[in-house]
């Protein structure tokens, strides 16, 4: 993809990624790139920017990740190099490294916050009278007619397509009218919204001009004069804009949706569902306690974002706490010690590797997780077969027996061999600063699945079997090999 390009062009466009993606998640939204070319002196439409996007967005997400921007970039360096060479300006390329950069970016005028949000969901339910999750153009007339707003059908049908053209939804149902997610868009991006409304200009109607320029270049071609009749009607025009404007700021603020209950609003559209009960004998064989948990509305959602349950509680996964422990710093190139106390059977309990069972000890599953890492130094990736007798042969006799390990540089560990025949990752903590008590949980992970192990997360991979695909470096390695009684020791597994 790259193979045509210079390291100075990759570095160049890396560091134009770097400058655009103001929120540094990795990505460039629509916002942050129209912010961007307006910081570097360009005015473009709303329409251009739009297909712009459009253009590089090539999977449909919303945003423009590095390899998307790299195919735009490259497009548009190919298109100058059709450009005579006199207009081409030559800008050295250390004055767009990110250190170089400086953008002053304003907070944005329209954040909204939970309760905001609630009460445009509130208002939203109330547009969508038959609950299919659209609002249509005619449930849309008639809510904002019913409200008593003084908006024309015009006027009105203008509103209804910049709110439905706030955000595009990937699928067929696009045309069945607003969604949620236009609504919200639409509120956050009222002002740029407001300053680009585009309209059909009536040389006869010269009230339809919202925008002064547009009024100054129609009476330009037109050889119009402009008098004091002709700047009363355009001021009217302007004052119906503004109208628009405090319509919605009205309609989501009045009390009435304010003391609307989302509950009561989830309720009616799911009555079915929430009292759900089946019954067999007279006994109730299945039912559903907790009600509507939540209203899933058309759009556009991650996975991540489905399955995100901020009502469930943490989960700690089974585990095994010993206590009386004593750990012993290794000196001169000696390994460290992990002294165990002589009551422990060294029986440790198993448990699932999933992100949540992970995350108690600072790991993550990889395929399940959004987290960004940074990697400190340079890794290696490859698949290591571990034999039936690689614990008693190399463990105990060759590395001088099982242990405990951290390192500053990060692991990925990832079983290719069915689960039950991969044996166990184990991952440990800390429960004092004293270190004399530990935490311990011995892992199976599904197959093709796979553990993130940050720098400084204690674990171990002395209980591996079949064939893992491992990432690892070659820094220092603080191992605390484990004794009880004076004699080397091993964990064993419960069933």
């Amino acid at each position: 993809m790259s193979s045509e390009l210079s390291q100075d062009d990759l570095d160049y466009i890396d560091s134009m990624f770097d400058m655009m993606d103001i929120d540094k998640d990795g990505s460039i939204s629509i916002r942050e790139l129209t912010k961007s070319m307006a910081a570097q002196g360009g005015k473009p439409r709303n329409q251009e920017i739009q297909k712009m996007f459009e253009e590089a967005d090539m999977d449909g997400d919303g945003e423009i990740d590095w390899t998307e921007f790299l195919d735009l970039t490259k497009k548009k360096m190919k298109m100058g190099k059709t450009q005579p060479a006199e207009t081409a300006k030559v800008v050295e390329r250390k004055e767009f490294k990110p250190q170089k950069v400086q953008i002053n970016v304003e907070p944005p005028k329209n954040v909204l916050d939970t309760q905001k949000k609630t009460e445009i969901l509130k208002m939203f339910n109330r547009m969508d009278p038959n609950g299919n999750g659209f609002v249509e153009q005619g449930e849309f007339e008639e809510y904002l007619s019913s409200q008593g707003t003084h908006l024309s059908k015009e006027r009105m049908k203008q509103l209804y397509t910049s709110i439905l053209e706030s955000t595009t939804l990937d699928s067929e149902m696009e045309q069945n009218g607003i969604t949620f997610q236009d609504m919200i868009k639409y509120f956050e991006n009222e002002e740029i919204m407001e300053d680009n409304v585009e309209i059909d200009i009536d040389p006869a109607k010269m009230e339809n001009i919202d925008d002064i320029a547009e009024y100054f270049a129609l009476a330009n071609l037109t050889n119009t004069q402009l008098d004091g009749s002709s700047m009363t009607t355009l001021a009217n025009g302007i004052s119906r804009k503004n109208t628009v404007k405090e319509t919605m700021k009205d309609l989501v603020s009045r009390k009435t949706i304010r003391k609307e209950n989302l509950g009561d609003q989830s309720k009616k559209r799911w009555k079915p569902f929430a009292s759900f009960k089946r019954r067999v004998d007279r006994k109730t064989v299945m039912s559903s306690p907790s009600g509507i948990i939540r209203d899933y509305l058309p759009g556009n959602y991650s996975t991540a974002d489905l399955v995100k349950f901020d009502d469930l509680p943490p989960i700690k996964p089974v585990s095994t706490i010993v206590r009386g422990v004593q750990w012993i710093q290794g000196e001169d190139g000696k390994p460290s010690r992990l002294l165990l106390p002589n009551n422990f059977s060294g029986e440790l309990e198993t448990d699932i590797a999933t992100s949540e069972t992970l995350g108690y000890y600072g790991a993550f599953l990889a395929e399940s997780t959004a987290e960004n890492f940074t990697l400190d130094s340079r890794h290696v990736l490859q698949d290591f077969t571990y034999g039936n007798d690689y614990f008693e042969t190399w463990v105990l006799q060759g590395a001088g027996g099982a242990a405990l390990e951290s390192h500053d540089f990060s692991h990925l560990d990832c079983p290719l061999t069915p689960m039950k025949k991969s044996g166990y990752f184990v991952l440990a903590k800390w429960m004092n600063d004293a270190r004399t008590d530990i935490e311990i949980t011995a892992f199976q992970v599904p197959t093709r699945h796979t553990i993130y192990t940050p720098g400084g997360v204690m674990h171990t991979n002395n209980y591996l079997k079949g064939t893992w695909r491992t990432m690892l470096a070659d820094g220092p390695i603080d191992e605390g090999k484990l004794e009880s009684k004076g004699q080397p020791f091993r964990f064993s597994f419960a069933n």
